[in-house]
């Protein structure tokens, strides 16, 4: 992980090195445009560098679990409006089948995973798609999948959505924002609870995400 990490921060650290060392040397004017750019390549870097201290206290267990009697449906629905914006700019159809189910979680944490996956279902999922979420009790867990109809992932790449840094199309994550961390932080607040996660997906088909988690933990 700390060669994954070392790659994943100087690439931005490159970008602004290069750029500050341009403008220094007078090849390129110090102009509002320039200086915008490099502010977002340290908000990216910054942003990463929280998402790894999130994770690695999550999968150390440093970073407790307050878990609250919560009402998961309603969760959902939280995060659900605070995506209706996106959902109606790219025109996606969205089917929200669920049941009020009240579980034993940290809801904070809980909203995290909820927020990447919806996040990551709707980066991939085509204009005019569809997404399709659903909420139910099956025997001791509860069980939410969010299943889109969007670019889908490769049958090599399925297997490791989950591992840090891994991204299936780097170069098309990085264009859209993606650090390769998000499903890794989803996996580790989800077994945290005591869950698990799983992802099915074909290319040019689409992609569900499973999560479950128990009852009474």
């Amino acid at each position: 992980m700390s060669s994954d990490i070392a790659h994943e921060l100087r690439t931005p650290l490159t970008t602004i090195q290069g750029s500050l060392e341009a403008m220094i040397d007078g090849i390129w004017p110090i102009d509002e445009a320039r200086l915008v750019s490099l502010n977002d390549e340290v908000i990216r870097l910054t942003h990463l560098i929280n998402n790894i201290e999130n994770i690695a206290s999550i999968e150390h267990r440093e970073d407790k679990l307050i878990k609250v009697d919560t009402d998961l449906s309603k969760l959902i629905q939280q995060v659900l409006n605070n995506f209706q914006s996106n959902l109606e700019e790219k025109r996606i159809t969205l089917d929200y089948q669920t049941e009020k189910i009240i579980v034993a979680i940290d809801p904070n944490k809980i909203n995290q995973v909820i927020t990447n996956l919806l996040s990551n279902a709707i980066k991939f999922t085509q204009t005019k798609g569809k997404i399709i979420i659903t909420l139910k009790r099956v025997v001791d867990n509860v069980v939410l999948t969010i299943e889109d109809n969007g670019s889908g992932i490769a049958e090599k790449d399925v297997p490791h959505v989950f591992d840090h840094f891994y991204m299936a199309d780097p170069a098309r994550n990085r264009q859209q924002g993606g650090q390769g961390i998000g499903l890794a932080i989803v996996k580790a607040i989800v077994v945290a609870h005591g869950g698990s996660v799983s992802v099915d997906s074909e290319l040019g088909v689409g992609t569900i995400f499973t999560v479950k988690l128990p009852l009474n933990n």
